[in-house]
């Protein structure tokens, strides 16, 4: 980012401008990026050696005071960026350093917990942050979306310089906080001797444990509740069910709640509704299991309650018969009107048979006359025309709505379409109505 403001905290500052800096960067971006380099951001776990040259190139263009941590990681991440962005961008500020306005260019791969050995001297183990902070116990690595370089960074730099959303790094943070968490207890489990899983057991019986509780103290609540209501006078409890109360405060005779007085109307309609049944509705044979049935309380007039869901009953197409079908069945002719159906050899649609023709009527009345069912091209409805006429594609409602071009006589053209053998054979050209112009227009 270019120099930040000066209310905010020097630790946000960077002291080089993208200008100054960018010859360092064209000069050593290739090693950086080039895996099979020692010195590639592939393969470190410290960046001193890209630290140490910051630092080089400070005392060359003169700087006198030595790059913060902040510089250092925004060299590291310059570094990890394409060169073509380098030589592109205007200032630091199109590397959205800083910004929470703006999508951020990293992304959390992966979050692990360091372990160090007290005894290596050399750091070989040991993961640096690329701010220079030496010794990270967590550490993330996170990617550049844009070259998929992975940096090892700490959480404070992540929250810092928001090299990533918010949004994603809490995420990542309360996802490891839960792993590590785990990870510890089945230590722990393992060291006392315990079952796996003992600790989670004994949080969700916790948990439950203090469910229960809540719920005793919410019903001895509503007890209280409802004990200062009836020490009123205005309420009692219903005498049938004994657990909601009765407001008398305007009615002294009332003794049962409003449910209960439902449910004792849901009861007498019930029997109402029986003897109704019993005295008026007819019994019929049911058409799949011949038991009787009362036909009010069916869902078919033909079927009982527990046939009607897996058979029904339909009219023959043609001889309108009724018929007894499984629930899933397509059939709509009864077997004497299907043994009668063929296949009509013009349109394939399937009609009864009538004489010794082997076309349905539609068609027949066609071949009789020499026409031809067609469909529009414009709307794809069917309309009939003579055999000879070739030409006529649409039908007479879409044909009156063509705007067909004018010939010289300034009338409208008609269409028409090549039939001859030649390489034009059914395209569409305009020509005179009435054939007095030798107007030729190709559709």
């Amino acid at each position: 980012m270019l120099q930040e403001e000066e209310s905010k905290p020097a630790v946000y500052r960077i002291s080089f401008t993208l200008e100054e800096i960018r010859p360092l960067l064209i000069r050593k971006i290739d090693i950086a990026q080039d895996s099979n380099s020692l010195n590639s951001l592939w393969n470190l776990k410290d960046y001193n050696y890209y630290h140490e040259q910051l630092k080089d190139y400070y005392l060359q263009i003169g700087k006198q005071k030595k790059p913060s941590m902040s510089d250092k990681l925004a060299y590291l991440v310059l570094l990890s960026n394409s060169k073509r962005k380098i030589l592109d961008s205007e200032s630091i500020e199109d590397f959205k350093l800083f910004r929470e306005d703006r999508e951020a260019d990293f992304k959390i791969n992966q979050v692990i917990e360091a372990e160090y050995n007290e005894n290596d001297e050399d750091h070989e183990d040991h993961n640096d942050c690329i701010c220079s902070y030496q010794n990270l116990k967590t550490v993330y690595y996170v990617e550049n979306v844009h070259t998929g370089i992975v940096l090892h960074v700490g959480s404070e730099c992540i929250k810092k310089y928001k090299l990533v959303s918010k949004e994603e790094f809490e995420s990542k943070k309360k996802n490891f906080k839960e792993i590590m968490s785990k990870k510890k207890e089945r230590q722990l489990e393992v060291e006392q001797g315990l079952p796996l899983g003992y600790f989670e057991e004994q949080r969700q019986l916790e948990k439950i444990k203090k469910e229960e509780q809540k719920q005793v103290e919410k019903i001895k609540k509503e007890e209280e509740k409802r004990k200062k209501k009836i020490d009123t006078g205005n309420y009692k409890m219903c005498y049938l069910c004994n657990n909601s109360l009765v407001n008398i405060k305007n009615d002294r005779n009332k003794r049962f709640c409003n449910s209960c007085i439902e449910e004792y109307d849901k009861q007498i309609i019930k029997k109402s509704l029986i003897d109704y049944l019993k005295s008026n509705c007819e019994r019929l044979d049911c058409s799949n299991c011949d038991i009787p049935f009362i036909s009010i309380l069916s869902e078919n007039e033909y079927l009982c309650k527990k046939c009607v869901k897996e058979h029904k009953i339909i009219s023959c197409k043609i001889c309108k018969t009724q018929i007894l079908l499984e629930i899933d069945s397509t059939d709509t002719y009864c077997e004497d009107c299907e043994k009668k159906l063929i296949n009509c050899i013009d349109c394939k649609e399937t009609f009864i048979k009538n004489n010794n023709n082997n076309r349905c009527q539609t068609c027949q009345t066609c071949y009789e006359n020499n026409l031809i069912i067609q469909k529009c091209c414009e709307c794809e409805e069917d309309f009939v025309r003579k055999q000879k006429d070739n030409w006529r594609t649409y039908c007479e409602t879409c044909y009156k709505n063509i705007e067909f071009p004018e010939c010289n006589c300034l009338k409208k053209t008609v269409q028409r379409i090549v039939t001859k053998e030649t390489p034009n054979k059914g395209r569409k050209f305009y020509v005179c109505k009435e054939r007095k112009c030798n107007v030729f227009i190709w559709a």
